[in-house]
């Protein structure tokens, strides 16, 4: 049970993927393979096919190495931020977000929200919760989700764009680490610095953050 206490701001920090959304969707490689069906276009959808594949085996490898030389979690996300660029790079930040707005409507007709998650979201914010989306997932579409959640605030991995074109991605630190820089910079947003400050996220994504739970920037971290 959360106990906060009544001079503290309550802060809730959520995870996105196989958290807010179940595991049968990836918020990034879904949406940008949706995008490119609608789109009719063939030649991305064949590339994404491709960086999937690369994705896959080093994932594979990494897990190799790690098993082999007894390493701690070890991130691949330098070489995915690369991946992500290449399949968002040259759309328009417009059509990615009115694009975001269906996404959020499939992802309600084919009932892929987690429920409890909604109703935990539901009842915090109507007692007064801050409730930030934090998040690996790129800019679109997850700030549109958040914006449809009632979110206060969306981090995630941002787009680097010029004229409203991806030009690349801006963030590239591991997951962990652009997490941990996105509480700190939020707090420093808060005019209130006596917060209690609460993360819920599911099993997959704790396993591979224990980084960042490492820092104590969390009083309570509820692992769903």
């Amino acid at each position: 049970m959360i106990r906060v206490p009544s001079n503290k701001v309550l802060v809730v920090f959520i995870d996105l993927d196989d958290t807010i959304t179940t595991s049968k969707i990836n918020n990034t490689y879904h949406f940008i393979k949706l995008f490119y069906k609608i789109r009719g276009d063939i030649a991305r959808l064949l590339l994404y096919e491709f960086v999937i594949r690369i994705m896959l085996f080093i994932n594979k490898v990494i897990y190799t190495l790690r098993m082999l030389l007894k390493l701690s979690n070890t991130s691949s996300t330098s070489m995915d931020t690369i991946l992500l660029s290449i399949l968002f790079v040259g759309y328009n930040v417009e059509l990615l977000k009115e694009f975001s707005i269906k996404w959020v409507y499939s992802l309600l007709k084919l009932r892929l929200f987690n429920e409890k998650i909604l109703r935990w979201i539901r009842f915090l914010k109507g007692n007064g919760a801050k409730l930030v989306l934090l998040t690996a997932c790129t800019e679109l579409p997850a700030c549109v989700i958040a914006k449809y959640l009632g979110f206060d605030t969306c981090f995630a991995r941002r787009f680097i764009t010029k004229w409203s074109i991806v030009m690349g991605m801006k963030d590239v630190e591991s997951i962990p680490i652009l997490k941990l820089k996105n509480i700190i910079k939020f707090k420093k947003m808060l005019s209130c610095n006596n917060v209690c400050v609460v993360y819920i996220v599911d099993k997959t994504s704790a396993s591979v953050e224990q980084q960042l739970f490492k820092t104590k920037m969390f009083d309570y971290v509820i692992v769903v």
